[in-house]
């Protein structure tokens, strides 16, 4: 697994906005969780990162399309949180 800095992340995921729509989030390890960043239209990203935060431990936020931070979390943790929400 790679590492990325947040401003990698934030462009990752607004690349994949832009070229595939909905919401498009990515991961990048840390010692105590993953960064991530999150994008979307703002309605739909609002109640996704409500859902998110309400579900996992997260420090962060965002205004507009996109959302970044920490999640403090397992990868199978955020992986089960996606497959319920997909």
């Amino acid at each position: 697994e790679d590492e990325f800095d947040m401003k990698e992340l934030q462009t990752l995921a607004d690349l994949l906005y832009k070229n595939y729509g909905g919401i498009r989030a990515v991961f990048s390890p840390k010692e105590d969780g993953f960064s991530f960043a999150v994008c979307g239209k703002e309605a739909a990203l609002k109640a996704f990162f409500d859902d998110f935060k309400s579900k996992l431990s997260i420090k962060g936020g965002g205004r507009g399309n996109m959302v970044q931070g920490t999640v403090f979390a397992k990868k199978d943790e955020i992986e089960k949180f996606f497959g319920e929400i997909l």
